[in-house]
């Protein structure tokens, strides 16, 4: 049975609100303003002759993105507010590819034909290799999360002093691994991902110097050999994209990549941590089309068991809003 939870505000107030904050946002990306907001504070007037716009105009959206709680007032400037997207933003991102991520969820709206006709839940993966566009947004969209996320992860989380080998899965653009290849000179590391999401995963670490320790292994982890003997294996932004049953097979592919005592990591937005019941509903409602959805730590913990693995810790870092569990395979 569906839990109901106690929704402290008129559903149909939060839609008008939400409706009106979304115009919004889609106006501020179409005019390049969250760009100019990524070079720091400002005024309407500089903005104004940055993108070209009237004074007038730009004003008008910067009161309606301070209303929506984006920006705020620092002195006769605006600034960017650091935690407004739930990213780890330092008040200085573009997050330009955030909110053209945000406006893909427009397909929501076949919903109805798709109810009607049954229609199967497609992989996300195939539908971004399927429409190039998409698979770009999404692209930017994760670098932009994952520059954000490297900070805290790489001093909250410790890898084993012996680790030599690490493999990246589903890591795409290579940041996770570029930070704790930075990190950890003794590293080597392998990005594991389909052949669109590598495209720029070379010349990034190329530019972080460290392009002679990182190998890309481009296939379809649901599929393909994961290798052997690897020391740490990150799933990073991975679980929510899929069903159960695939994570499931996920972390049983996982046991038999690692080496006896190696460690994974499993970082992820969870159910758990979801901040209230329209979030939780609506984030349900996003994955959906995608095949995957928001899982509960106690899901992921339940797989890794499954797989024989051994849990070993679980961290909360909440400038991310996101939990990262670690197991370990018993040596």
């Amino acid at each position: 049975m569906t839990k109901r939870h106690h929704l402290g505000k008129p559903p149909l107030r939060v839609l008008r609100r939400t409706m009106r904050e979304t115009a919004t946002f889609s106006g501020s990306v179409k005019a390049g303003f969250l760009a100019a907001l990524a070079s720091g504070p400002g005024s309407a007037a500089d903005w104004a002759q940055g993108m070209h716009a009237t004074e007038s105009g730009t004003m008008q959206l910067v009161e309606m993105l301070s209303q929506a709680g984006l920006i705020e007032p620092t002195g006769e400037q605006y600034a960017l507010i650091p935690e407004s997207l739930g990213l780890g933003a330092d008040g200085r991102q573009d997050l330009t590819s955030a909110l053209l991520w945000a406006g893909t969820w427009q397909a929501l709206e076949t919903w109805d034909a798709d109810v009607r006709e049954s229609r199967p839940v497609p992989d996300w993966r195939r539908v971004m290799d399927g429409n190039p566009g998409v698979g770009l947004t999404l692209a930017q969209y994760r670098q932009m999360k994952a520059r954000a996320a490297l900070p805290a992860l790489v001093q909250t989380l410790k890898l084993p002093n012996r680790a030599l080998r690490l493999l990246d899965i589903g890591g795409g653009h290579g940041l996770y691994s570029i930070g704790f290849l930075q990190a950890y000179p003794a590293l080597r590391a392998q990005v594991f991902d389909l052949p669109a999401a590598l495209a720029e995963t070379r010349s990034l670490a190329k530019s972080a110097r460290v392009g002679h320790r990182l190998e890309i292994h481009a296939g379809d982890y649901l599929l393909n050999d994961m290798g052997r003997d690897f020391d740490v294996i990150f799933c990073f932004d991975l679980v929510q994209h899929h069903r159960p049953d695939d994570n499931a097979g996920i972390f049983r592919r996982v046991a038999g990549a690692l080496v006896p005592g190696g460690q994974v990591f499993v970082g992820d937005m969870l159910w758990d941590i979801l901040a209230d019941a329209y979030q939780a509903a609506f984030c349900q409602v996003r994955a959906n089309p995608i095949g995957g959805r928001p899982h509960s730590d106690e899901d992921i913990i339940k797989w890794l068991r499954s797989a024989g693995l051994e849990v070993a810790g679980h961290v909360d870092l909440p400038s991310i809003r996101s939990t990262v569990i670690s197991a370990r395979k018993p040596a």
